[in-house]
């Protein structure tokens, strides 16, 4: 006999059982992010929920495109995923008289880590990061005519990202 009952496809844990129950990395990553979802994957078999589709992201480009006859795209993220991101922007960056910090948020089509590579900025005088979801930068304000920061409008990727300041940034991570 298997010393996992596997219901739906899923190994579920059995209360009686004698042998351990493994974990993994990801299981153990869901119980800290959601204890309800992990007890219903791991003790019932029931997999995470989905993530919702699209049909407001489609609803809303459908609607612009209608009233202005262009598309215009339309980026969505959820709350989780915008605190990530701001988690992750180092606490010294700001956006204030000495420096300038900013953050773009990507679109899934341009969602890579080479992007980075691919920005047109003196990386000398930019120090630029990726994080899933969003590439943020960070430069001293005497350095802004070195950046090249300008020479991003009109890449084929600048229409497929939102840009912000890390103060809307961290604001927007910090909503209820």
């Amino acid at each position: 006999m298997n010393k996992y009952t596997q219901k739906s496809g899923k190994w579920v844990y059995q209360p009686n059982q004698t042998t351990p129950f493994r974990l993994s990395r990801t299981r153990i990553e869901m119980f800290l992010d959601c204890h309800r979802c992990f007890y219903l994957a791991n003790r019932l078999g029931l997999g995470r929920p989905s993530m919702p589709g699209f049909s407001l992201n489609t609803a809303v480009d459908e609607l612009l495109k209608k009233e202005f006859d262009f598309e215009i795209p339309v980026l969505i993220k959820t709350e989780k995923e915008i605190k990530k991101i701001a988690d992750a922007i180092p606490k010294n960056w700001q956006n204030d008289k000495q420096q300038r910090t900013d953050i773009a948020y990507l679109f899934k089509e341009f969602d890579y880590e080479k992007i980075v590579t691919e920005l047109p900025f003196n990386k000398d005088v930019v120090d630029i990061r990726y994080v899933k979801g969003a590439v943020f930068w960070n430069l001293s304000r005497k350095d802004y005519n070195k950046s090249r920061l300008n020479k991003l409008i009109g890449r084929k990727f600048y229409k497929y990202m939102t840009l912000r300041n890390v103060n809307t940034a961290r604001f927007l991570a910090k909503q209820k």
